[in-house]
């Protein structure tokens, strides 16, 4: 069994010309807690 459940290498996602994710590497091992914030979700 891995002991890394989640990972991404550089992956980007546009919407027209704004990018909402731009080559951003994550690996989160097992039993960590990572949380991903926009600048709205404050507000929610």
């Amino acid at each position: 069994m891995s002991d890394v459940v989640i990972q991404t290498d550089r992956p980007t996602k546009c919407y027209g010309k704004r990018c909402a994710v731009d080559r951003v590497s994550l690996t989160v091992p097992r039993g960590s807690v990572y949380v991903l914030m926009g600048a709205t979700d404050p507000e929610k």
